[in-house]
């Protein structure tokens, strides 16, 4: 879209703004509005570290209570719908105001009432075989008023798009737009405000089902992202007119909760983009048909491409980071990128980067989500470090963060395992535990390589991350082989027990030889999984003691720092080793009073 001049005049010879047209009145394109919020969010991140958290809390609030803050989300909310940017918001509203009007009413459902009234001034019933026929009627009805509502939200948005436009967002942009909100908190999780994505006719559109609120289609979900964003300009209209006025009665920022779930609602949209096409895709491929990682998307999609995987891992830890994802979305993606991997293999073009990979499984780890496509995400991972004696592509090697993360992810979703699956039968169920026990090993195996090659240049929350992955499924130690009294609780099956058991122990001696120098850079929780992690693989060594005594002296000396659970924690991997130490322990025991637990 070209850019205009600042202030341009409509055809009635009205000046047109931001404030007074949708979509930001063709004053700025995508790009912009997609770089703006992705700067807010790099600002918003710089300051967290440059300031302590009360500066920023108030820096923060000071930011959500400005109206152009609003102003700008509730433009680029209506870009992403699709709203033709010359449509002043009068006229949005008019149309978005009928959609709503039309879109609760029901004809055959009024109908439907009206034969009951009529049924009964009559004296008359319906018999068995009228009732049959009734429900048959029933089921058509619901499927006619489907279509209706389908056709009514795409008549509606006919009127609202701008016809010269087929995508809002490219797919780096949208990338960058999903990161930038998770960054900057303001999206509601799904707990608060229910995923919104397209039923399906065994469900009736409208409702809440589970965590998802159902739409009928793509079109309707825009136009309830164009309710709400007209719903925020007029709590700004109100709140302007009461500053012109010269009245301050306290409700400055009375649009943030429409604010938030508006967020919410746009990131919704890019989801279900996201799950139609990749889905769409994948029933391309299973009918036996091949498609280039350059084929462009329908008009409905983002942009003219797909995502590339850097985009997709963007994407995905923007929805895990935000608490707003789901199982269909997160196969979807992961399934895409492992065909896009295969792709690139076999190109001489780019080839995917380590952080790419890390950042995905760190994803689904945090939004806790197991499925079938994590798995083969974690094998073609553990292959391709395999078959690069340690290296990735093109010679890349992961640094020692992707490492660590990736290892705590592997960790988390294994100990997120269950004995169900959706939609898996015992022996398919066995066969993916299975397939992931043998990739996580192959890469924690790697990842203890590095850190004997490196450990200079991990830092303390990596070298804690990784005895924390260690020691959670039991990686390399006796109970490899079922002997562990440590660890009694889960354990990843490893095809060579003795000599992986061999390797942590070596990773594990050298390990606390670096860290015992700076265990003052350690934080309080990286102390608690540093000697969690030792306790619990069983690691009694003269170097490992020390390290245990570091712990006691720095709880001792720290434990203001300490939150009560790791308190506990850590006094139980002391206790575990036999490593009394009165003064962490009569500290710990006064940070653990009842007043203090919660």
């Amino acid at each position: 879209m070209d850019q205009t001049s600042y202030t341009s005049k409509n055809y009635e010879g009205e000046t047109t703004t931001a404030a007074t047209h949708l979509a930001g009145a063709r004053k700025v394109n995508s790009v912009n509005y997609a770089t703006c919020l992705h700067r807010l969010a790099r600002l918003a991140s710089t300051n967290n570290n440059n300031y302590n958290s009360q500066d920023m809390d108030a820096e923060w609030k000071k930011t959500l209570c400005d109206p152009r803050f609003a102003l700008l989300l509730c433009s680029l909310a209506e870009m992403g719908a699709r709203a033709d940017a010359s449509l002043s918001v009068r006229e949005g509203k008019e149309v978005v105001d009928q959609w709503e009007i039309d879109s609760t009413m029901n004809i055959d459902e009024g109908m439907r009432a009206a034969d009951d009234v009529l049924s009964d001034i009559v004296g008359m019933s319906l018999g068995s075989s009228d009732d049959d026929a009734a429900r048959n009627n029933h089921s058509s009805d619901d499927k006619s008023e489907l279509e209706r509502k389908k056709e009514l939200a795409e008549a509606s948005m006919n009127k609202l798009i701008d016809p010269k436009r087929k995508s809002a967002f490219s797919s780096r942009e949208c990338s960058n737009i999903c990161w930038a909100l998770a960054k900057i908190r303001v999206v509601p999780p799904s707990r608060a405000l229910p995923l919104g994505r397209i039923a399906d006719m065994h469900h009736e559109p409208g409702n809440t089902v589970g965590n998802e609120r159902l739409f009928v289609s793509l079109d309707e979900m825009s136009l309830d992202i164009l309710s709400t964003s007209l719903k925020i300009r007029n709590l700004l209209f109100e709140e302007a007119r009461r500053r012109k006025s010269g009245v301050n009665n306290g409700s400055g920022g009375a649009w943030i909760p429409e604010l938030s779930r508006l967020t919410g609602k746009l990131m919704d949209v890019f989801a279900v983009q996201i799950i139609q096409e990749y889905t769409s895709r994948r029933d391309i491929v299973n009918d036996g048909k091949e498609i280039s990682s350059e084929d462009g998307l329908n008009h409905n999609s983002l942009g003219k491409k797909g995502f590339n995987p850097q985009e997709m891992a963007s994407a995905l830890w923007a929805f895990a980071k935000a608490k707003r994802s789901d199982d269909v979305l997160f196969s979807a993606v992961a399934e895409e990128l492992v065909r896009q991997t295969e792709l690139m293999k076999l190109s001489s073009g780019v080839k995917p980067k380590p952080q790419e990979f890390a950042n995905t499984l760190w994803a689904f780890a945090t939004a806790g989500i197991r499925v079938e496509a994590h798995v083969k995400l974690a094998t073609l991972m553990a292959d391709t470090l395999d078959e690069g004696n340690g290296a990735f592509f093109d010679g890349s090697y992961f640094k020692p963060q992707e490492l660590a993360n990736s290892a705590w992810a592997l960790a988390t979703l294994h100990s997120k395992r269950t004995n169900s699956g959706v939609n898996n039968d015992r022996n398919t169920l066995s066969h993916i535990n299975s397939t992931e026990d043998d990739a996580i090993v192959r890469i924690l195996r790697w990842v203890a390589i590095n850190i004997k090659q490196q450990v200079d240049n991990f830092k303390p929350q990596e070298l804690s991350n990784s005895v924390w992955a260690f020691s959670t499924i039991g990686f390399g130690y006796d109970e490899s082989s079922g002997l562990n009294q440590h660890n009694d609780y889960t354990y990843v099956t490893s095809d060579a027990p003795m000599e992986d058991k061999k390797l942590v122990f070596d990773t594990l001696e050298i390990i606390a030889e670096n860290a015992l120098p700076r265990l003052e850079k350690f934080k309080a929780q990286e102390l608690n999984n540093l000697a969690w992690g030792f306790a619990r693989l069983g690691h009694r060594t003269e170097k490992a003691y020390l390290i245990f005594q570091g712990v006691a002296d720095q709880l001792a000396r720290r434990v203001h720092q300490f939150k009560p659970q790791d308190v506990g924690t850590t006094m139980w991997s002391l206790a575990t080793v036999e490593c009394p130490d009165h003064a962490a322990f009569h500290a710990g025991a006064s940070r653990l009073n009842f007043q203090r637990i919660r």
